[in-house]
């Protein structure tokens, strides 16, 4: 008898456990016709074309020596800006060095000693490659300055001063 009733609830659990996954089969079914266009196509996502954009960069700026200064970039894309890079060297060196700024700013340290401007230029891009994006160039054949000057020690700073006299007037 206790084999019976063994016998029995095996097999309501296994009607159970069929009945279950043909109603999982049949909602991922009916689920799938509502993306149906009606000619037995289904819809798919359609491509990411549109190119990224650079709304707002820091541009030229004036730093002094042993400062640092920060640049900040704004851009925006239909789908999501993946990968923003700063490309930035010394006037003198040839070889750019680069620099995450997917966060919208980064800081550059100037060091006090050789005054020398320094070049920048910013490049973005998206997960679909519809870049990159460069501002104001991509290959660095334009680029922004910071201007490096001379931190005055005292109050030996040099001013020039345009004074405007009229020494007279007629009526």
């Amino acid at each position: 008898m206790r084999q019976i009733i063994k016998i029995i609830a095996v097999i309501i659990v296994a009607i159970i456990l069929v009945a279950s996954a043909y109603f999982i089969f049949i909602i991922n079914d009916d689920s799938s016709d509502d993306d149906d266009n009606g000619n037995g196509n289904q819809n798919q996502e359609e491509p990411d074309t549109e190119p990224p954009i650079i709304t707002d960069i820091t541009g030229d700026l004036s730093v002094y020596a042993g400062n640092s200064v920060t640049i900040t970039v704004s851009f925006s894309d239909n789908e999501n800006v993946t990968e923003a890079t700063l490309f930035y060297k010394k006037a003198n060196d040839s070889d750019w060095k680069s620099k995450n700024i997917l966060s919208g700013s980064t800081t550059l340290s100037i060091p006090s000693t050789p005054i020398e401007n320094w070049y920048y230029y910013v490049i973005i891009d998206d997960a679909a490659g519809n870049g990159p994006i460069g501002d104001p160039s991509t290959d660095g054949s334009s680029y922004y300055t910071i201007t490096v000057v001379k931190k005055n020690q005292g109050n030996n700073q040099e001013y020039v001063h345009y004074v405007f006299i009229e020494e007279s007037t007629a009526t």
